[in-house]
């Protein structure tokens, strides 16, 4: 009986950084925008760079501290978002350019993977 465990076919991902929503408040104004921080600090607290979360209005514009805004707000994160998975990596290299220059080619279950599919659910080293 062979118990040997057979090679794992290589794959190759596409990833690419994209504002997801994650959060949308129930309630308006400030108290609203306090609500979507809260969540933020509640579910992502030490797992996000600063630049990679903004507070926006439902239609993706970003009043200023003192617009005056009191509608509703949406939290949105900056995620790596999976593209595309292929057997051939020039396939994956081929739809990361389509994608843009901030698209990235890693090869599956890779510590690039791990890293780029990890982004935002563990905490950040150093903080």
């Amino acid at each position: 009986m062979d118990t040997t465990v057979p090679a794992r076919e290589e794959l190759w991902r596409a990833y690419l950084p994209e504002w997801l929503v994650a959060y949308s408040s129930t309630l308006s104004g400030d108290t609203g925008w306090e609500e979507c921080y809260a969540f933020l600090r509640r579910n992502y607290d030490g797992k996000l760079h600063h630049h990679d979360f903004r507070f926006v209005t439902p239609d993706g514009q970003a009043p200023g501290a003192d617009s005056g805004y009191s509608g509703r707000w949406v939290l949105q994160l900056r995620l790596n978002n999976l593209r595309g998975e292929f057997r051939d990596k020039d396939d994956a290299v081929k739809l990361a350019a389509e994608l843009g220059s901030d698209a990235e080619v890693v090869a599956k279950f890779s510590r690039e993977d791990r890293k780029l599919a990890g982004y935002g659910k563990r905490r950040l080293h150093g903080q």
